[in-house]
């Protein structure tokens, strides 16, 4: 028995040609059951490389590639070879704007070398061919079709590689002219705008002046061009685009591609409800992106977890790092992981010192796909749409970001299901397994009305007639109808960023099954507004004369629980990775809260005794010294 298994952070399971509802917690079971009953084969699902852009089941597009991203590539066993349109004669540090990445753009010499290492063929076009000719459609042809499918195709900003491809497939029959242009806009390319592309389509299809009417029918838009810095982006209006995990050295990139705000919906450190730990998995060269979660058998970073986690026991330690004493990374600080997982704290912090308006909205665990999700995110929604243009939503894969990106659109310019599907069908994705369509359906049917914003705690009640609600925690309700009103819902338990809202109704008659409890309570997420984050620099008692010895984020970066505050925020202290440990300066969160001091002494991990956190708690300045 041979079963193919594709987790995300859906409700469902991928298995074999049948998809199963399942949830987080039975993943690892599900895994262990598949291992033991058949040949398991566990795709990596776009965790690794969810940036790249699907043309057809034999081609996939890109921009340059990082070192990072090739091996994620090789990794994710989607490709089977990789085709770089152009000689890439230098290395470069290209978007990589922060050391901690150690990762850079290769030359075509380097990429075949590591690419050899990963395990992927790696072929390039000749020299001198221009891709946007007859010769360079010829040149790409001949070369394609000696290389094993599916084929990823590259090149600087994914423009050149993307429209080049899709002349092939309209030379070879694949795609008509009208349909060139309609994938093209679907990423957000417009080659109908370039008169040689245009003329170049038109000699290679079997009608030259349908080609030339197609292009004629289709618009310019002004935001188009400058998204492509980042082009790991995917497009879905000129003001909204979707991401998955974004990196320390995307940053440059993300500003010089214009993007005014970043919208988060990846879980946090801390779960809202019972404050337990959530940070999801981060992603690790040569380790399995699924077994074990995060949690799992002590913890998934833990090397004897790691060792059994590897996707090819066999690479050398080169492949990780020149210096590397291990095949396997067992931390990404690229990606805003510690040595538990991802930590969003690290993440928002980082987007705070690089003056990026930052907004966490959370999806997956307790926060669902469905209407509540929806309302209880709605007005910080409502606000990144309005407000920013573009904006940049992202959670691990994108499926979540894009899911919910999708969902607001359709709902609030009242789209049906089918254009909904559509359009994630257009960038990569499929939500016909998700709630999608009920969710919609709900509002346009009025089961369910948008909140009002623009006040502390925004109205979310539900229209007042029967409806389903998906909520976060709710008491076991009997079958008994002799239950009292709900009260109205609680205000939200944070004044800022997700936090949670409760209603109550009490048994009012004997008659209720043995056993029925007397008050039934549910519970669902709310946020009215982002917290509001500033990084200053602070002046510590003393310097270290000597730095540490191993100065990195997992021996000096901490996140010491401190205190909560009255809207129930964990006032954590993040202390940044420095050149000297705990040194002059020192990057922390400032949070809005009542006037209230309190101090804690905290042991400094470089031995050099304790420092003294004190939290001023009339907005927010913290200060370790």
């Amino acid at each position: 028995m041979y079963c193919e298994v594709c987790i995300d952070t859906s409700p469902s399971v991928l298995l074999g040609k049948y998809w199963y509802h399942v949830t987080t917690m039975e993943v690892p079971t599900l895994l262990l059951l598949l291992l033991v009953t058949c040949n398991l084969h566990l795709s990596e699902c776009g965790r690794k490389d969810w940036w790249t852009k699907k043309l057809t089941n034999d081609f996939y597009t890109a921009g340059r590639l990082t070192a990072r991203q090739l091996k994620y590539a090789a990794e994710s066993q989607t490709y089977k070879s990789v085709l770089s349109v152009f000689y890439f004669r230098d290395a470069s540090p290209g978007s990589v704007c922060d050391g901690s990445c150690e990762d850079s753009y290769l030359s075509t010499p380097q990429y075949k070398s590591v690419a050899k290492t990963a395990g992927i063929p790696y072929k390039h076009l000749p020299r001198k061919v221009y891709w946007l000719s007859a010769q360079g459609v010829d040149a790409f042809q001949a070369v394609v079709e000696t290389m094993s499918k599916p084929v990823l195709v590259h090149c600087f900003a994914g423009y050149s590689a993307t429209g080049l491809t899709l002349l092939y497939l309209l030379k070879t029959g694949v795609f008509t002219c009208e349909e060139v242009f309609r994938q093209a806009a679907a990423i957000g390319y417009e080659y109908w705008t370039s008169s040689s592309y245009v003329k170049l389509a038109s000699q290679l299809s079997t009608s030259p002046t349908t080609c030339r009417k197609a292009a004629d029918s289709l618009s310019r838009n002004e935001l188009s061009s400058s998204w492509t810095s980042y082009w790991q982006a995917k497009k879905l209006t000129e003001c909204v685009y979707t991401a998955g995990q974004i990196q320390r050295n995307h940053i440059c990139d993300m500003k010089q591609a214009g993007f005014k705000a970043v919208a988060n919906m990846r879980k946090g450190p801390k779960t809202l409800v019972a404050h337990q730990p959530s940070q999801e998995e981060v992603t690790l060269l040569n380790i399995h992106s699924y077994v074990p979660g995060t949690y799992q058998n002590g913890g998934r970073q833990l090397r004897a977890n790691l060792l059994q986690a590897r996707l090819d026991t066999n690479k050398p330690n080169s492949y990780i790092s020149s210096n590397s004493t291990d095949n396997f990374e067992s931390m990404n600080e690229c990606e805003f992981g510690d040595n538990i997982g991802y930590n969003e704290t690290l993440e928002r912090l980082y987007l705070a010192d690089k003056k990026i308006p930052y907004y966490h909205v959370p999806v997956g665990g307790y926060f669902k796909y469905d209407e509540d999700a929806l309302m209880g995110h709605y007005c910080v929604l409502k606000e990144l749409f309005e407000d920013y243009c573009p904006v940049l939503f992202h959670c691990r894969t994108g499926t979540r970001s894009a899911y919910f990106a999708i969902l607001y659109l359709a709902v609030t310019e009242g789209r049906p299901c089918s254009w909904a599907l559509s359009k994630g069908r257009s960038i990569g994705y499929e939500f016909s397994t998700y709630p999608m369509c009920q969710v919609i359906t709900s509002f346009k049917e009025g089961r369910y009305r948008l909140p009002v914003c623009g006040t502390p705690t925004p109205a979310i009640e539900p229209v007042p007639t029967e409806s389903r609600l998906q909520l976060i925690t709710t008491s076991q309700q009997p079958n008994c109808t002799a239950f009292g009103s709900w009260t109205s819902w609680t205000p939200c338990s944070r004044t800022c960023d997700p936090g949670i809202q409760t209603r109550t109704r009490t048994k009012i008659a004997p008659n209720c099954p043995t056993g029925a409890s007397k008050q039934m309570d549910q519970s669902r997420v709310c946020q009215s507004r982002p917290c509001v984050i500033d990084i200053t620099d602070i002046r510590l008692g003393r310097r270290l004369k000597k730095p540490c010895k191993a100065v990195s984020l997992r021996n000096v970066s901490q996140i010491v629980p401190h205190c909560t505050d009255s809207d129930g925020l964990d006032m954590s202290v993040v202390l940044a990775k420095q050149s000297w440990c705990l040194g002059t300066t020192s990057s922390v969160l400032s949070l809005c809260s009542p006037v209230k001091t309190r101090t804690k002494s905290v042991r400094s991990r470089c031995g050099r005794g304790r420092v003294l956190i004190a939290v001023n708690r009339s907005c927010g300045e913290v200060r370790v010294g």
